[in-house]
């Protein structure tokens, strides 16, 4: 494809696929990736901190959070009490629980 496309004055380029990512040279060599040690899975790869800027580098404090770690203080935030978030986990059809994902748009 790269043939039909060459001496064209337009930007074109390869399409990864989210398998061909990781191993992409150009994002290994931005450092596009970074380990970290995740409780329950170990060693883990995830994506580092993009855009990379000299004068406010980002960084990784935390691994990413186990499935639901983080959903009773999301919910308190929101205004559920202790009680109804008992109650969401009791029962799935609480209406309040399922507006969340509007909530949170």
């Amino acid at each position: 494809m790269g043939q039909c496309l060459e001496g064209r004055r337009d930007t074109h380029g390869v399409i990864n696929s989210v398998e061909d990512l990781p191993h992409d040279p150009q994002l290994l060599a931005r450092g596009a990736f970074a380990q970290v040690n995740h409780s329950a899975l170990g060693k883990v790869r995830i994506v580092a901190a993009i855009p990379k800027m000299s004068e406010t580098p980002g960084g990784i404090r935390l691994p990413p959070p186990r499935l639901g770690e983080h959903t009773d203080q999301v919910l308190l935030e929101l205004g559920l009490s202790r009680r109804e978030i008992v109650g969401c986990e009791n029962h799935e059809s609480s209406a309040r629980l399922r507006a969340m994902p509007l909530l949170l748009c």
